[in-house]
């Protein structure tokens, strides 16, 4: 299958970032739900409230990224956000942000790619107020550009696509050089330009990491 973006902006901010970034996921404002298909969405732009599972025992000297909770979730549809399984449906339309809550400082750094495509930048993105390293604290990007908070909204014909997040307590020079190829390359990119794809930049950002992946499959 051809590469075509997945991810839309419906706002004008979106707009301006993909004639920057060209990006597979893009910034899409809330949009109202139809009567009697979903229940009423929190006010535009409002933050989610996340929910944190108690995470049970942690072994923090086997693994220091233990008590980070990370999720990635629908929102708008109710009043708390919708944590989805690592294997999880999505439909055009769905408005998806990522939860991160951490007890340090984190570089974070978030790729996507539909199936048939080559990946592209979902966080850090220039146009975007959040940046790394991200402070100790909740936190779901994409975040906020001039204030306002953002969404990843679905749009795609593609089978399915997946989400990779990179969880680093320093910064990552390597998968920085990519994040700037993939952003420039955009959505012009073949699955040529990122040979390996999400597999090749987990072995990027080397040892020492959190990942966490996930693989969504677009249905009716």
């Amino acid at each position: 299958m051809s590469a075509r973006r997945s991810y839309r902006a419906t706002a004008l901010l979106g707009l301006a970032l993909a004639a920057v970034v060209a990006a597979v996921f893009l910034f899409g404002e809330p949009t109202a739900n139809a009567p009697g298909t979903r229940p009423a969405a929190p006010p535009p732009g409002a933050p989610a409230t996340w929910s944190t599972p108690d995470p049970g025992p942690t072994d923090a000297a086997s693994d220091p990224f233990a008590a980070i909770d990370v999720q990635l979730a629908r929102v708008g549809a109710a009043p708390e956000p919708e944590r989805l399984p690592p294997q999880a449906d999505v439909r055009v339309g769905d408005r998806l942000r990522i939860g991160i809550s951490s007890d340090r400082e984190l570089h974070v750094y978030a790729f996507n790619q539909v199936e048939g495509a080559a990946p592209t930048v979902m966080f850090p993105l220039a146009v975007l107020d959040t940046r790394n390293p991200l402070p100790p604290g909740e936190h779901e990007l994409p975040g906020t550009v001039q204030g306002a908070h953002q969404s990843y909204t679905v749009e795609s014909e593609a089978p399915a696509e997946e989400v990779l997040l990179v969880l680093s307590e320093r910064p990552l020079v390597a998968l920085g050089s990519k994040v700037a190829t993939l952003a420039a390359l955009g959505a012009a990119g073949s699955a040529a330009d990122a040979a390996g794809g999400l597999d090749a930049i987990v072995a990027t950002a080397g040892p020492g990491v959190a990942i966490h992946r996930w693989r969504l499959r677009h249905v009716p």
